[in-house]
């Protein structure tokens, strides 16, 4: 059995990128992302033209994203944020 050499994953609630960013410098391929602010969206599109990010799908809302949505047929790990209550339009009311 050959070990594998490079994980994937969905991002989900990936905001900016930041743990995206963390996951590639360790040999983690994204093979799509979950962001539902367009503003952040904009900063991921951004980070990926740059290389920052590994280019994929951008989809907006989590809850339609569904296998056949991702590039890759094998998904090794889920990665998710959480959301910064204080900065997230979530805790408007």
């Amino acid at each position: 059995m050959n070990p594998r050499t490079e994980f994937t994953n969905p991002k989900l609630f990936a905001g900016i990128g930041g743990l995206a960013f963390t996951l590639k410098a360790a040999g983690v391929k994204t093979i799509g992302y979950s962001e539902i602010d367009e503003g952040n969206a904009g900063i991921l599109r951004s980070n990926m033209e740059r290389g920052r990010l590994d280019k994929a799908p951008i989809f907006p809302d989590v809850t339609t994203l569904n296998k056949q949505d991702l590039r890759s047929t094998r998904v090794d790990m889920i990665a998710a944020g959480f959301p910064r209550l204080g900065l997230s339009g979530i805790a408007v009311e």
